[in-house]
Order: C-alpha cells, then structure tokens, then sequence
C-alpha cells in the first residue's frame, strides 16, 4: 500500500462537531437552515453544501441509553464508481492525492454518482445543476497540510498520514479494544481485507450501530459500465467537442450588421 489516509476511529469522537464546522469553514460553504427533529443530530443529512457531518445513534442497553457517534463523509475509492458512471468524466481520482474529485466545469448534475455509489455521498444542487462533495481538502494536502477537519479534532479521533502506518494502527486499535470489552470491535471499509479507498473506520461495534451502511457494494455491474456507460461518455466527450467547434465557427463568422 502507499499514498495517504484518513482514519476515523469513532471511539475517541465526542460528537463535538468541530470537523462540520471546519469543513464549512475552509470550503466557504453556507450554513443549513434545519430544525429539531427529536435528535442532536444536525443536520439530519449530507447536502450539496454539508459534504461531512457527525451522526448521532441512540442505542438503549437494558435501562441505559448509549449514543453512538460516527463521522460521515466520501471513503475516496481507489476504484470510485461514482467516476466509472459519469457520462461526461467530470469524476476522477487525483493522482497526487488520492482525492475523488468533481469537476464542476463539466459536471451536468444527471445524477449517476448519487444512484450508483456505494456509500451514497454524492449530492445534486438542484438549482445550478452541479454535484458536490466532500474533496477531502486536496488543495491543502497538495500543500502538505492536514485536511480541515483533521486538523481541527481535538481528541485526534481523525488521523491522516501515510496509508502503511494508520492501516496498522488501526488494526491494532482493533485488537486492544476486543482485549477490552468490546468483542465486537472492527474496521469499516475494507473490500477483501484491504482497504476500498482513502478511509478507513475503527468501530467499536457493528456499522449500522453508527448509521453507516452494513455491507455497501458497487450498485452496478463492471459489465454494465463498460457495456453500456462507456459509450455514452464517449459520445458526450464527442458532443462537448462539437459544440465547442461550432461555437467557434459562429464567433469567426462575420453579422450581418457589419
């Protein structure tokens, strides 16, 4: 393995929102209008201008009422279907960075990445057509910053660092907490043992404990991709290509006026 990763180990996280914030804060993003729902959770959501939140479980234990606490965010597949979907390539994977990226410029907001990833991240704006996500700050890791959020944890419940050393790390946070009362502890999003993409999760108990999805798979066929999708991108590359020419034709053609 090599490149960088983010750990998210949820039994250190108090649910302080600090990441949320800090997401918000270096992506320029506005805040959410939302209202009390029963729950701390807020908000309720992802959106195309919350790209991470924390999410709040309750979990009653006998007569006791655990919260189970988890942060939720794009897992930066090495292999992203979301980028495999796109008609129009506007998803790729930076090569410096490991990030999963949209290009807005191209983006048209059909709405495949949203359908078919795994995680369900990805999030339409309905008004400018556009998809946003978390980009797991790839402009400050290319400066060799920290992301924003890791940055901003106060109890070091976010980690990033190179991939070798936070897996292992991780696994061994696994082993002390199965040592210490929690048999159920393991890491979250892994495919076949190794990690799907940039992130991974210690848990101290099963996924759906911390509203994350139990068993996420690609929701489309390689076969179908490949049969059916890659066309279309090749024939909306075809069609960006067209319009760009007659434009051009229309700019050098004199009015009529003239």
């Amino acid at each position: 393995m090599s490149g960088k990763m983010m750990l998210v180990d949820v039994t250190k996280c108090t649910a302080c929102r600090g990441c949320q914030s800090a997401c918000k804060n270096w992506n320029m993003l506005p805040g959410n209008e939302t209202s009390f729902t029963g729950n701390y959770e807020n908000p309720p959501d992802l959106g195309p201008s919350t790209w991470t939140r924390v999410a709040f479980n309750e979990v009653v234990e006998g007569t006791t009422v655990r919260w189970s606490f988890a942060k939720i965010q794009c897992m930066h597949c090495d292999d992203p279907v979301c980028a495999a979907v796109c008609p129009y390539m506007a998803i790729s994977k930076n090569a410096q960075t490991g990030a999963v990226t949209v290009n807005r410029d191209v983006c048209i907001g059909c709405g495949f990445c949203q359908v078919f990833c795994p995680y369900e991240i990805p999030r339409v704006n309905n008004q400018n057509k556009k998809v946003y996500k978390c980009t797991m700050c790839h402009d400050r890791v290319a400066s060799g910053l920290l992301p924003a959020c890791v940055q901003t944890c106060p109890v070091q419940a976010l980690q990033f660092g190179a991939e070798d050393q936070l897996f292992t790390a991780a696994k061994q946070r696994v082993n002390f907490l199965r040592r210490n009362g929690y048999p159920r502890a393991q890491l979250y999003g892994l495919w076949d043992g190794k990690p799907v993409g940039r992130v991974i999760y210690v848990l101290a108990d099963d996924p759906d404990r911390y509203k994350l999805l139990d068993d996420p798979a690609p929701k489309l066929g390689s076969y179908f991709v490949e049969a059916t999708l890659k066309p279309l991108q090749a024939l909306a590359v075809a069609g960006l290509a067209a319009g760009v020419f007659f434009r051009a034709q229309e700019d050098r053609t004199p009015s009529g006026d003239e």
